[in-house]
């Protein structure tokens, strides 16, 4: 998990599980294939997230420059107005983006704690939170954006899906946490 926030060392860790060789051939192999087929996802992710970043910023700048806008006429009122509606479309849609990434990744934790290395619980654990954070700052710039978009029914779809996604996300961390050995706030034991 921690390999889509940049880890590398993150599939390593997950793969090396100690009583692989005790489950025989069979029974290693689909612990073993189970993790490599979120390998791929893992790393898509993580470009995914790499670049969420950077267009984030990019719309923030949009945002910035919009309101830079002259507005001295009625017209050049008017398309500055168009533009930071634009702008903040942009702004909205990048965090919902990322609510959605983290919802993937938050999928991707429950893999990691059902079969990678009992020994990484810290490592999944670290991914966990890093998912609910990511998911939480998503959920803070839509809904800071989501108004100045002018537009009443994209709103409305938006803090529609954006409530699943922040739901869906909540409860499979959840579970992750609790199948890591999290009890309410109290981290797993070795």
């Amino acid at each position: 998990m921690i390999l889509a926030f940049g880890r590398p060392s993150g599939d390593v860790a997950a793969r090396q599980r100690p009583e692989a060789r005790e489950l025989g051939f069979v029974g290693a192999g689909l612990l073993l294939a189970a993790l490599d087929a979120a390998l791929p996802e893992l790393k898509s992710l993580r470009a995914t997230l790499t670049d969420l970043v950077d267009r984030d910023s990019s719309s923030y700048d949009a945002v910035v420059a919009a309101y830079k806008l002259p507005k001295a006429t009625d017209d050049e009122k008017a398309a500055r107005k168009a533009a930071v509606r634009e702008a903040m479309r942009g702004a909205t849609d990048v965090p919902l983006e990322t609510a959605r990434a983290s919802l993937a990744v938050a999928r991707l934790t429950q893999v990691i704690a059902a079969h990678g290395n009992p020994n990484a619980k810290s490592d999944a654990s670290v991914a966990v939170g890093l998912a609910m954070q990511a998911a939480g700052g998503a959920r803070a710039n839509v809904e800071i954006n989501v108004d100045s978009v002018g537009d009443a029914d994209y709103a409305v779809a938006v803090r529609g899906e954006l409530d699943r996604l922040m739901i869906e996300t909540a409860t499979t961390l959840r579970t992750t946490m609790e199948g890591l050995g999290w009890k309410g706030h109290q981290p797993p034991r070795s």
